[in-house]
């Protein structure tokens, strides 16, 4: 279904809810774009939820499979006023513009250095000599990073480094023996935001076109009705 085919059936459906209401293009693409966002959003958090079991519906996995990002290899930056207060370090990313969700990570880790030194006027690190290898990340909760920092037995290590998402940035936390140099990840991209004026259409599959719409009238539908006053009773 293109986009104006979608403006069009929303329109029509909007119109057998409240013929009174009227619509404007601006309007009908922002609540279309809402729900495809929405869309892609529970089918994450159910792919969390249970792994396994959804991971059995091959064909569930390829409805988004056009809006996972694989290999995105980042540069970590570090700053002296990044160093947390349990005396650990942090080397951080910025997340690519486009990321909605994360699927998985890996660092670059520079470790075996005969002295660490840190550059930070050109927010780099400098040695004669590393060695360097590719592991598995653990991404925890911010809330939680200080205090399994603090654990000598979950702590951050060469073979595991610790990292958090905090707003549009990955932060891996290293110990002064090891160094982040690059995060490497795999994410879900936030679908291509379809417009009406350019005739962009929804990337997501054709099957879910028809959801999509649902979902829009629907929200479209619950904000109308919040914005209603409230009827007098008696």
């Amino acid at each position: 279904m293109t986009i104006k085919e979608m403006q069009y059936r929303f329109g029509i459906k909007v119109n057998q809810l409240d013929s009174a209401l009227q619509l404007y293009t601006d309007d009908i693409e922002y609540w279309l774009n809402r729900a495809q966002l929405a869309i892609v959003k529970e089918a994450y958090e159910n792919f969390t939820t249970d792994k396994r079991i959804y991971e059995q519906n091959p064909e569930r996995v390829d409805d988004f499979r056009v809006l996972i990002t694989r290999n995105t290899s980042l540069d970590t930056g570090y700053s002296s006023a990044a160093i947390t207060p349990t005396g650990y370090f942090v080397d951080t990313v910025e997340l690519p513009s486009n990321y909605m969700f994360l699927l998985a990570s890996k660092s670059v880790v520079h470790y075996n250095y005969p002295s660490i030194s840190f550059t930070v006027a050109n927010d780099k690190r400098s040695s004669a000599e590393f060695e360097e290898r590719i592991v598995v990340n653990e991404v925890v909760q911010p809330d939680d990073i200080y205090d399994i920092l603090s654990d000598p037995f979950n702590t951050t290590k060469i073979k595991r480094p610790l990292c958090t998402i905090n707003d549009d940035n990955i932060m891996a936390y290293t110990d002064g023996k090891f160094l982040v140099d690059k995060v490497i990840i795999d994410y879900l991209k936030e679908p291509t935001p379809m417009n009406i004026e350019s005739g962009t259409d929804s990337e997501l599959p054709n099957h879910l076109h028809d959801n999509i719409l649902d979902v829009a009238v629907n929200l479209f539908a619950s904000s109308v009705r919040s914005q209603q006053p409230a009827k007098e009773v008696g």
